[in-house]
């Protein structure tokens, strides 16, 4: 009888679920009662619910949740977008379960010139559903962000073409730029605010090359880093950072084409810092005294970072002359507020020695290429000095090629060690 009642119950529960999912196929439209989300944690669930286009209480079909799944995917804020259901009597719960994308990049507004940054950032918002100052880097996140902030030039009737590029720095993309085309902003006038360490005269000396360049929220960055900074650094200041650009219109009611600025740049120099010391570690072929020398720092030295980093690159080329062409020289600094003392310490990582192998001068007549054969002393076998071949170039090669009349433009020397063999043969191209 048990048995008997099991086989009637399952049965029965195989119609329900049978009529269950007929009934979920049904185009009979239901009132949308609530929208669910899993997997938010960047993204709050009202841009969730904003993105997929549904309003609770609305009338809606099964299709629909397909067409949000969609439009939520198309986004780009996701990698993976599923929903799935439930319904009660013509009321139904939809419930989204999202996978974030952790491909998202800082927005940088480069050269809007006419608005703050609170006013671009808000602008975004209104049309960027999933705009936070960062942006998906795919799907149709980064055009709405686009869109909104040409139609914010239109709206106050400034010209130019809203353009967007991947941004970063030796190569690592670090954010999404968004620049105005077609205008042009030179700037005419520079000032500082902050200084003392280096001269108000020194700063706009080493910023002459900015003046009249079109301003540029990233070109004046990377400019104060590359120009000013180092001016900086030279005496100590180690810390030392330049902020964001103040821009300000000369003409304020200038929209362009053509919009004349004026420019602060704030600096906040720190404390100075004076030489502690360097540690070495990894080092066999030169002792810690032989690499300290070539650094040439001595206590309470003012911590010059140029002479600091010359003395780096000193102790990496005695090792290349040495034949360590694969030397890596990992400095990491420690910089002491409360005594104002840099200490640096050093990972060396020597490599293998290489020997020379065979040097070949391409690009010239046969009888100059075997002349300079003749006066190449780096011999096949001999320890490799990576220092040799621009020494030869410079103080014997060029000399003995203009007094035979060839003429060249550059030299190219490139290296091809065999790490097998550790043998580097050398390539030296006249053009």
């Amino acid at each position: 009888m048990n048995r008997l009642w099991n086989r009637f119950f399952l049965v029965f529960a195989a119609l329900l679920l049978c009529s269950s999912y007929a009934h979920a196929q049904s185009p009979t439209g239901y009132k949308l009662s609530a929208i669910n989300f899993t997997g938010l944690h960047r993204y709050s669930s009202e841009q969730a619910v904003d993105a997929s286009g549904l309003h609770v209480g609305e009338s809606i079909t099964i299709g629909d949740l397909k067409t949000a799944a969609d439009r939520l995917s198309r986004a780009g804020a996701f990698d993976s977008v599923s929903f799935q259901y439930s319904s009660q009597g013509n009321s139904l719960t939809a419930q989204f379960g999202v996978t974030e994308t952790k491909d998202v990049l800082p927005c940088i507004f480069d050269n809007f010139i006419w608005f703050t940054n609170t006013e671009l950032d808000h602008a975004v918002r209104q049309r960027a559903t999933f705009y936070t100052g960062e942006s998906p880097v795919r799907g149709e996140s980064v055009e709405q962000i686009r869109s909104a902030l040409q139609d914010l030039l239109h709206a106050n009737g400034i010209s130019g073409d809203v353009g967007e590029i991947p941004y970063g720095q030796s190569g690592k993309v670090t954010g999404l730029l968004f620049h105005i085309d077609g205008i042009s902003i030179p700037i005419k006038n520079i000032t500082f605010s902050g200084e003392a360490a280096v001269s108000g005269k020194q700063l706009s000396d080493a910023s002459a090359g900015l003046r009249d360049q079109d301003f540029s929220v990233t070109n004046v960055a990377s400019y104060a880093s590359a120009a000013l900074l180092p001016l900086y650094y030279q005496r100590g200041y180690l810390k030392s950072q330049f902020g964001r650009a103040n821009v300000s219109l000369i003409d304020a009611y200038s929209k362009g084409p053509v919009t004349n600025v004026s420019i602060t740049l704030l600096v906040v120099e720190g404390s100075q810092y004076f030489w502690n010391e360097a540690s070495w570690s990894g080092n066999q072929v030169l002792s810690s005294d032989e690499l300290a020398k070539l650094l040439d720092m001595n206590k309470q030295d003012v911590a010059n970072q140029e002479k600091i980093n010359s003395g780096f690159a000193k102790a990496r080329t005695a090792y290349r002359s040495r034949g360590y062409i694969n030397v890596g020289i990992a400095p990491t600094r420690n910089l002491d507020d409360a005594t104002k003392l840099a200490s640096y310490a050093v990972e060396i990582t020597e490599g293998s020695q290489f020997h020379m192998g065979q040097v070949y001068f391409d690009g010239l007549p046969g009888s100059a290429a075997g002349a300079l054969l003749k006066k190449w002393k780096l011999k096949s076998g001999d320890i490799y000095n990576a220092s040799y071949p621009a020494d030869f170039l410079k103080n014997i090669a060029s000399n003995d090629l203009v007094q035979a009349g060839v003429k060249f433009q550059r030299i190219e020397t490139k290296e091809e060690p065999d790490p097998n063999t550790l043998i580097v043969n050398l390539h030296i191209q006249f053009k």
